[in-house]
């Protein structure tokens, strides 16, 4: 973009230097000022965490557009966007607006040529806009393919780290099970990163839209709890919740990814105490409140950090949250206004914080059937010594992973990459107490239509839970409508264990 030699830029270059040259280019056009007092004022902006907005030409004619943000605990975030195009586009609409105008103060032109005329700058205006919003729509399918592709790879890294770290347990190398602790912390902390920048280009795409149903918060409040609590109980923290025989009306699974970033902030910036998730009657609409014993939100702060990348600026011990981008709370608020819901916090610094989400209410006449699959398994699993898994992947990294870590919990396990595959294993006489699918398959097909055929086909009962990197609304309704489980991938293998071994004993019940 800015045509550099080889070599100039390095990771510790100083940005005076960079600056600098590209003063001497003529980029750096101030507004009169020398060169230095250009240099100087832009690293005073850096320096004092101002935010700022520019657009300058470039040499080759190139418009950038350049927008500074400063992050917490110091550091800045400068992006550069190319809208050139843009820039052309809104110069030639600024030179219809004046032609036209001038034709029609000299009265050259008729009253219809110039409607024609406007009719024409319309289209183009609604060309631009058009084009734009492809742009946007283009940013959040290469969000989602990409954050896709990345997030398999970890999720295999992550299996076979969890298989490492049951191998060194039991009284094996320290430095060996301390080192696989450090990686396990590290895949999951960029799982995090990926999962927030896909939610936020999910939600900006314009693309979700709310579907409301009705479902017992009963269910809504297990399924959290359970997913939650070896999150809270590896910090230390304790994970109260308490049960509520309501009936909400909403999407529930926007909702159930609003409650989940909200109870993951609290866990991870509660270094002490407890998180506590209950439902309050207020009317004709169910108060939703995640309160925690954290270090609070001060009033200044309340508005803030709600917006992108903000977060709290102060320290905390655990590295997940300190190291976090800060667009759970962004997430929150978006998923709220989608839904229409009242959001509110009321914290007080040093004493916790509650954020509640006010939820209609229906009575349980007028409610739908609860969905199928019931809530998530408790958190003390069985062995899963004796049970037959087949993992159906087209990757098969996760193959392999899925293998050594079932089998390490005492499962016997088979594979297939594809329907054709599972079949084969089916025909044989293989039959499992649980299958777990991948949802996209290489062949176009999903893990939840081949599943049902081979089932329907081989009378087969097998509960099916479908693992995925795709967390989108879409999937996540496809897979309850086949009356399935579904699991986000990269997989955390405690859930995953416990899930298995609740299904196997509930089918042999």
């Amino acid at each position: 973009m800015f045509d550099y030699p080889a070599r100039f830029l390095y990771i510790g270059c100083p940005i005076a230097r960079v600056y600098r040259f590209n003063a001497e280019r003529g980029v750096l056009a101030g507004r009169g000022g020398s060169i230095e007092e250009e240099i100087e004022k832009r690293l005073a902006w850096l320096r004092e965490g101002s935010p700022h907005r520019l657009e300058r030409t470039l040499p080759n004619g190139t418009v950038i557009d350049i927008r500074g943000s400063p992050m917490p605990h110091g550091g800045f975030v400068t992006t550069y966007i190319d809208i050139t195009d843009y820039r052309d586009v809104v110069v030639q609409l600024e030179e219809t607006k004046q032609e036209l105008e001038q034709k029609l103060a000299s009265g050259s032109q008729s009253l219809s040529e110039s409607n024609a005329a406007l009719r024409s700058e319309v289209r183009l205006r609604a060309s631009v806009e058009a084009q734009l919003r492809e742009a946007n729509q283009s940013k959040s399918r290469f969000m989602s393919a990409t954050s896709h592709d990345l997030l398999q790879p970890i999720n295999a890294a992550r299996l076979f780290v969890s298989v490492l770290r049951q191998k060194v347990s039991g009284g094996g190398d320290s430095d060996i099970a301390r080192l696989a602790d450090q990686i396990d912390g590290s895949l999951g902390r960029a799982e995090q990163l990926i999962a927030e920048l896909r939610e936020i280009a999910r939600l900006d795409s314009g693309r979700e839209i709310a579907n409301p149903s009705s479902f017992p918060a009963r269910q809504l409040l297990a399924e959290l709890g359970d997913e939650f609590r070896p999150l809270a109980a590896a910090g230390g923290i304790e994970l109260r919740m308490v049960p509520s025989s309501l009936w909400l009306h909403t999407d529930r699974g926007l909702l159930y990814r609003l409650l989940q970033n909200l109870l993951g902030n609290a866990i991870r910036y509660t270094e002490r105490g407890a998180v506590l998730l209950g439902v309050r009657r207020r009317g004709a609409r169910a108060c939703i409140q995640v309160l925690d014993t954290g270090p609070g939100i001060g009033a200044g702060e309340q508005v803030r950090i709600f917006q992108e990348f903000e977060r709290l600026p102060r320290h905390t011990r655990n590295a997940a949250a300190a190291e976090g981008l800060g667009l759970g709370l962004a997430i929150v608020q978006r998923l709220s206004d989608l839904l229409d819901l009242d959001l509110d916090l009321r914290s007080e610094e040093g004493r916790g914080s509650c954020f509640s989400v006010a939820v209609p209410v229906v009575s349980a006449g007028e409610a739908t059937a609860e969905a199928p699959g019931g809530g998530w398994p408790g958190e003390d699993a069985a062995s899963l010594a004796g049970l037959t898994v087949i993992c159906l992947d087209n990757d098969a990294r996760i193959r392999d992973g899925m293998r050594e870590l079932l089998e390490a919990l005492g499962a016997r396990v088979a594979t297939a990459s594809d329907g054709w595959e599972l079949r084969t294993e089916l025909q044989r006489g293989t039959r499992p107490a649980v299958i777990l699918a991948d949802y996209h398959l290489e062949d176009g097909s999903n893990g939840v239509d081949v599943v049902l055929g081979a089932r329907r086909d081989y009378g087969c009962d097998a509960p099916c839970v479908v693992i995925s990197a795709d967390n989108s609304t879409e999937v996540r309704e496809r897979v309850n409508a086949a009356g399935f489980r579904f699991l986000p991938k990269p997989v955390q293998p405690q859930r995953l264990h416990a899930l298995v071994a609740a299904l196997a004993a509930r089918r042999a019940a």
